[in-house]
């Protein structure tokens, strides 16, 4: 049941349909979906071809999408607005734009012609998933979308960065090439298919540009030759996040001063983890490790190498808080605040903290590949922002960060 509205209200509310593309015909979509109960490539020809009538579905379930989709946006003004007024301009939203949409969504219904739906997007076999990832979507087509002018894509674009002053491009390197997997196919079967970049980052920079929005690019994984440097041509911020560094062959040296990574560079935005990764009590125990074998993902040697890696990293690390930090015997919190505040102490231009982190969760937001096993982007948050004021330890940890970064 729709809330009561003040006559304002409701005039705010038309107000915001008449002035978001898409939005009416987006909520008349979720409504026909939710009457069919079944994706949109089973409906009857009619509606699958987007003949939609006030007949087909439920026009209090189109208002409620209409609504929610009001709310949302709402809820985002409002935090920037609120943010600024407690943190001044500094104050900023940062979004992150997925790779793709799921095969049954608005969007691949109403492009449908710019998009590969037998295929699906992922990653070919490594040393971690040694199947390889599926990760459920399906791809653009690299000359359907340059043919519509790529409308989409700068709608999407633009959808972003009105709301954001900061936008985090996931898989950067799906500007230039993504790893298509054919329907009913293992990922060991998939093929890389070649897109082309410079129109990617030419409509990036246009709309960057006229948002004022800076681009950071998560260029994590398998990076092919020249992505960095494009990265760096077109002035898009690099991600530094020391799991991924500490997987690498930098050590630390013979020096036990020294942490077991690098330092992050003046244009990256460093942390500790992404939404993509084990939370850092996880990583701590190894509870990812034994996660990944338990699905597969892993056979018993590579989880026993996996915890002997992870337990040479601990050692190390715990070492380094102990020298630095003159703590005697380090705990994963003490090691925890260290990194955090040694990244806040680096050059790099911005650190992200997870929240979650702080209150040492270790159940997952993400498990790239497990689309199908796990409950991805559903798991709610375990604490509230009104209850981190309450949390003296999480407090402390974001005072030391403050102090350290200046």
């Amino acid at each position: 049941t729709m809330p009561q509205q003040s006559a304002e209200r409701q005039q705010a509310w038309r107000v915001f349909i008449e002035q978001t593309p898409q939005l009416e015909e987006y909520a008349t979509f979720r409504a026909v979906h939710e009457r069919e109960r079944r994706p949109w490539w089973l409906w009857e020809p009619r509606l699958r071809s987007g003949d939609l009538r006030a007949s087909d579905y439920d026009a209090a379930a189109r208002d409620y999408h209409l609504y929610a989709q009001w709310i949302a946006s709402e809820q985002l003004e409002r935090t920037l607005r609120e943010g600024q007024a407690a943190g001044g301009e500094t104050a900023q939203l940062y979004l992150d734009l997925p790779l793709g949409v799921r095969r049954d969504a608005y969007d691949v219904w109403r492009n449908r012609d710019i998009f590969i739906t037998q295929s699906s997007v992922g990653a070919p076999p490594d040393a971690i998933f040694t199947g390889g990832q599926n990760w459920g979507f399906c791809p653009l087509h690299p000359d359907a979308v340059r043919e519509s002018g790529y409308t989409h894509v700068r709608h999407y674009l633009s959808r972003h960065m009105h709301a954001s002053r900061m936008l985090r491009i996931d898989h950067v390197m799906g500007l230039h090439r993504l790893f298509w997997i054919p329907d009913g196919r293992p990922a060991s079967d998939g093929v890389y298919v070649r897109y082309r970049a410079d129109e990617f980052y030419a409509i990036l920079s246009l709309e960057s540009h006229r948002h004022r929005t800076c681009v950071l690019g998560e260029n994590l994984g398998t990076v092919p030759p020249g992505v960095n440097e494009a990265m760096d041509e077109h002035a898009i911020r690099r991600m530094f996040v020391v799991q991924y560094e500490l997987q690498g062959d930098q050590q630390g040296g013979n020096d036990p001063s020294q942490p077991p990574f690098n330092a992050p560079p003046s244009n990256a935005v460093a942390s500790l983890n992404t939404h993509d990764m084990p939370m850092f009590s996880a990583w701590w125990r190894g509870e990812d490790i034994d996660d990944r074998r338990a699905m597969d993902l892993m056979d018993d040697a590579g989880r026993d190498e996996e915890h002997r890696i992870r337990s040479e990293l601990r050692e190390a690390l715990t070492r380094w808080t102990r020298i630095t930090r003159g703590i005697e015997s380090p705990s994963a919190s003490d090691v925890l605040t260290a990194l955090l505040t040694h990244l806040a102490e680096s050059s790099a231009e911005l650190l992200l903290v997870n929240l979650e982190d702080l209150w040492q969760e270790t159940r997952p937001q993400n498990i790239p590949g497990t689309w199908k096993e796990r409950p991805n982007w559903r798991r709610r948050a375990s604490r509230s922002l009104e209850q981190l004021n309450q949390l003296q330890d999480v407090l402390n940890v974001l005072e030391a960060v403050r102090a350290a970064r200046g």
